[in-house]
């Protein structure tokens, strides 16, 4: 988010910084008020403001952002020449960087580009590893405690009693051990690298993964057209595709599963849909949020959000949409190699 009262530096800015580095998707206020309005909104990777503007200042604004707000995404405060002393103060204050202005337009937005691209990555990194730790510390004692609960009371029950919390014991156990390994996913994620991988023969493999499950579940999976020869990703695209399909298992309520893939502008485009009861437009929002549980079957709440960094890592993104079929369509977005 670039703040400015300026319209024309609103409108160099966005040109320059995503010319600059093609991740960058620049969204613009020309008052903190805006801008604030925007962040109730919309969520932002990082924040540039400049530091003079009418009514409320770069220094206030930033103030807002950090106590008011308790936002915490990189934020670059652009100052004038000979202002030192504003720029240490947004320091003080939580700023993560500061530019001056008035340099050569080109130089000071590619300076500007690259700051926040190590500021957005290193936020990212610092959140995640924060994330794993909470999951590992709060979640899995808490999957250990309720298994160790209900393991503890069969020793006052017997015959059916008995079977029903052995059941429940072993699901609780069984949502352990799948936030385990979802959790070690999300580590190896950001240590693995970017690769050609075929895509055609890991969807064959991925049919042939679930192809007993989707069978005694009474669903068909099925390989439609597959336009697509090799994309940049690595090792984790079978995970990512694995998920799509577990999550149609579990919830789509459908009697078939379609994966294919498309080719669309360089990119390749992997679909896995089904015909069930499909996802509805207030959830498709929000559904690969951290932690988000939907019906009795949602387990951790990862599955999809993990789907989302794998897609990331990879330099790609991943949607959903309504599927022809009926139910849902989720699109996975990489490039070709």
């Amino acid at each position: 988010m670039f703040v400015d009262d300026e319209p024309d530096i609103l409108n160099q800015a966005t040109v320059f910084l995503e010319r600059e580095k093609d991740c960058l998707n620049v969204v613009t206020a020309s008052s903190a008020k805006d801008a604030l309005d925007l962040l109730d909104e919309q969520e932002t990777d990082a924040i540039v403001s400049d530091y003079q503007m009418p009514g409320m200042e770069g220094l206030e604004f930033l103030k807002t952002v950090r106590r008011g707000r308790d936002c915490d995404v990189p934020f670059i405060m652009l100052t004038g020449k000979g202002h030192e002393d504003v720029a240490m103060s947004a320091l003080n204050m939580g700023a993560n960087g500061y530019l001056e202005k008035g340099t050569d337009p080109e130089v000071m937005y590619k300076d500007l580009a690259e700051m926040l691209v190590r500021e957005i990555e290193n936020y990212r990194a610092e959140r995640r590893e924060e994330m794993l730790h909470s999951l590992l510390r709060h979640d899995l004692r808490n999957k250990a405690q309720i298994a160790t609960g209900y393991l503890e009371l069969l020793k006052d029950f017997t015959g059916s009693e008995e079977e029903k919390y052995i059941e429940k014991a072993m699901e609780s156990i069984e949502e352990g051990v799948d936030l385990i390994e979802k959790v070690r996913t999300l580590r190896k994620i950001e240590e693995s690298e970017t690769e050609k991988v075929m895509v055609e023969p890991l969807l064959e493999t991925v049919i042939d993964d679930y192809s007993d499950q989707t069978s005694r579940e009474g669903i068909r999976i099925l390989q439609g057209e597959c336009e697509c020869k090799e994309v940049m990703a690595g090792p984790f695209l079978r995970n990512l595709v694995s998920n799509l399909v577990e999550n149609a298992v579990k919830h789509s309520d459908g009697s078939k599963i379609m994966i294919s893939c498309e080719e669309e502008n360089g990119n390749c485009l992997i679909i896995v849909e089904d015909d069930g009861k499909g996802i509805p437009d207030e959830e498709k929002e929000k559904i690969f949020n951290k932690g988000l549980k939907k019906g009795k079957n949602s387990g951790t709440g990862l599955g999809l959000y993990l789907v989302k960094e794998v897609a990331e890592s990879y330099g790609g993104h991943v949607e959903v949409k309504d599927s022809k079929l009926g139910g849902g369509r989720f699109v996975i977005h990489l490039q070709e190699a």
